[in-house]
């Protein structure tokens, strides 16, 4: 009995209740252990119904948490060492404050290059 690695996607939808606020919708990437597909969704279905919940916050206002589904199922492997697993595209009015944030939130590694930071389009 082999397992696998799988990288699974969760959807949640949160409804705002008693608010004007938009419904949002929560996309969780998931690592999941299990021996083929069939199995990683089902413990990805078992993990997100069980993380359905109501909230109340201090407020008052009421969040209904749903578990929608789970939309993708990409296999994993060790031996996929630099592998993208996650990509998402940012679009900002702000491009200066976007790459602000980038620079302060990079600075943090001991091996960040201050000089390459400064090529980057902050001046313009």
């Amino acid at each position: 009995m082999r397992t696998n690695w799988f990288i699974v996607k969760l959807v949640f939808e949160i409804e705002h209740q008693n608010t004007e606020a938009q419904t949002q919708f929560d996309e969780q990437w998931r690592l999941i252990m299990a021996e083929n597909s069939l199995e990683a969704h089902e413990k990805a279905v078992l993990i997100g119904s069980a993380e359905s919940e109501t909230i109340t916050k201090l407020d008052g206002s009421i969040l209904d948490w749903k578990f929608l589904s789970v939309t993708d199922i990409l296999p994993f492997s060790a031996e996929s060492d630099g592998s993208e697993i996650f990509s998402r595209v940012e679009t900002s009015d702000n491009p200066k404050n976007y790459l602000r944030s980038v620079i302060a939130k990079a600075s943090r590694f001991e091996d960040f290059d201050k000089s390459r930071a400064l090529t980057w389009s902050l001046e313009s």
